[in-house]
């Protein structure tokens, strides 16, 4: 598989997965439920300067594709599109926001233009953000299994990115736990050798 193969191929899931997570925003079926936050997500202070952290996810994703041999590489991208079209299923049937936590009040250039601006206040559960970074994360820790010091920097990366989803107030600790699972769920389907032909060929 070509650079530009791949190029092509990773253009076209962005698209997918605009597509899939901004329907159910813009054309929501139903009232969302309300999510109310935990006492440990009262605890979590908002941190406005980390949305930088928060959207590095869209360099991880990428980073994570383009390290991918050519049988790995369509692995990964089947996985993601069924993760997507998933979540995207259980945004529009029980569409939900968390009460009180979206678009703080902040001067911060970073949160303003790089998620209030960007992301609406609903699909907070589960984390679709939470699963593609661990998703991502744990595809790149087997493509540098064998290099202690990269496999370090990407574990610190990931736990970064998961713990800025909670910092900006974009989602609470139920919504990271499961979306996180649905991640390591996603990856586990995407390198096991008896579902993953099936899957490829079902999509």
């Amino acid at each position: 598989m070509t650079f530009l193969s791949k190029f092509v191929i990773w253009n076209g899931m962005l698209v997918w997965l605009g597509l899939l997570y901004y329907g159910p925003q813009w054309y929501p079926l139903r009232a969302p439920l309300i999510l109310e936050p935990s006492f440990l997500d009262h605890a979590i202070p908002f941190i406005p300067q980390t949305a930088w952290i928060y959207q590095s996810l869209f360099l991880l994703l990428p980073l994570a594709a383009w390290f991918q041999t050519n049988e790995s590489f369509v692995r990964f991208a089947s996985s993601f599109c069924l993760l997507v079209l998933i979540f995207s299923a259980i945004f529009w049937v029980f569409p939900s926001e968390i009460r009180g936590t979206w678009m703080q009040t902040t001067e911060c250039w970073a949160y303003a233009h790089l998620v209030a601006a960007v992301d609406g206040p609903r699909n907070a559960f589960p984390s679709l953000h939470a699963a593609l970074t661990v998703y991502a994360g744990l595809s790149l820790l087997r493509f540098f299994r064998a290099n202690p010091a990269v496999c370090s920097s990407i574990i610190l990366w990931v736990l970064a990115l998961l713990i800025s989803t909670l910092t900006t107030k974009q989602h609470i600790c139920l919504d990271l736990v499961v979306g996180g699972l649905g991640g390591y769920l996603a990856f586990a389907l995407s390198y096991s050798r008896q579902l993953t032909p099936a899957l490829i060929r079902v999509i």
